[in-house]
C-alpha cells in the first residue's frame, strides 16, 4: 500500500484585525423610565381645572335679566369634551382636574355649598358614562365625525343627560339640601342642553385642530 504524504502547510487563521470594535457580548442596560408628561398634564388638566372653577362661579356673578339661570354651563360640557378627545389612561387626570375645579369653586361660593357638591358630583358621573357610550360606539374614528356619532352626541349628551342632570337637581332640592343657581328643574335642562349644543363641538373641533397642523393651514 502507498502512503501519499501532503506536503502542504496547514493554513493559519487569519489575525483578527485589532482595529476594528468587536461585538459588545455585554447585556443591554435598561432603558431609564420615561419622564412625566409635563405638557400633557397642563394641557389637559390645568385649562379643565380652571374651566370648572369658573363654572361654578359664573352664576352667581352674572345673570341674564328675566330668567332664573345663567347663560352657558360650563363643567360638565367642558369634562365632556376633555374626556371624547383624551385616551382612557388620561381619563384619572381629567376627572381629577374636574373634581379639584368643582371642589374649590363650591368653596370660594359662601351659599349653598353642599348642593352645589352634590349636583355637580353627579353630573361627573353622568358625564363619565356618555363619554363612555359615545367612544365605544365610535369604533376607532374621530370624535363627533360620522353621523351615526353625531345623533347619538345629540340624544344622549343634549337630551339624555340635561335630563338626567336636572332631575338629579330637582332630588337634591326636595332632600331639603337648599337651593341651586339654576331656579327651575326645567331653566336647568335647557340651560345644560344648549351649553352641551355648543361647548362640546367647539372643545372637539379645537382639540382636532390642534393635533392636525394641515387642517389650520387649509
Amino acid at each position: 500500500m502507498v502512503q501519499v504524504v501532503s506536503s502542504g502547510k496547514p493554513i493559519d487563521p487569519a489575525p483578527a484585525d485589532t482595529a476594528l470594535p468587536r461585538a459588545s457580548t455585554a447585556r443591554p442596560h435598561p432603558s431609564t423610565p420615561a419622564s412625566p408628561d409635563l405638557r400633557g398634564l397642563f394641557t389637559c388638566a390645568v385649562p379643565l381645572l380652571v374651566g370648572c372653577l369658573a363654572g361654578q362661579l359664573l352664576p352667581t356673578l352674572t345673570a341674564v335679566p328675566g330668567l332664573r339661570m345663567h347663560a352657558l354651563w360650563l363643567p360638565g360640557p367642558l369634562l365632556l369634551g376633555w374626556l371624547l378627545c383624551m385616551p382612557r389612561p388620561r381619563w384619572r387626570t381629567c376627572l381629577l382636574a374636574a373634581g379639584a375645579g368643582t371642589v374649590l369653586g363650591a368653596l370660594l361660593v359662601p351659599t349653598a355649598v353642599l348642593p352645589r357638591l352634590l349636583a355637580s358630583l353627579g353630573e361627573i358621573a353622568m358625564v363619565v358614562a356618555v363619554a363612555a357610550l359615545l367612544q365605544r360606539w365610535q369604533e376607532g374614528r374621530a370624535a363627533l365625525e360620522g353621523y351615526r356619532e353625531i345623533a347619538l352626541f345629540l340624544l344622549l349628551a343634549c337630551i339624555g343627560l340635561p335630563l338626567c342632570s336636572a332631575a338629579w337637581q330637582a332630588l337634591v332640592i326636595a332632600s331639603g339640601a337648599g337651593g341651586l343657581p339654576h331656579g327651575t328643574w326645567r331653566a336647568a335642562a335647557l340651560c345644560s342642553s344648549v351649553s352641551y349644543l355648543l361647548i362640546v363641538p367647539a372643545v372637539v373641533s379645537v382639540a382636532r385642530l390642534l393635533r392636525s397642523p394641515e387642517r389650520r393651514q387649509g
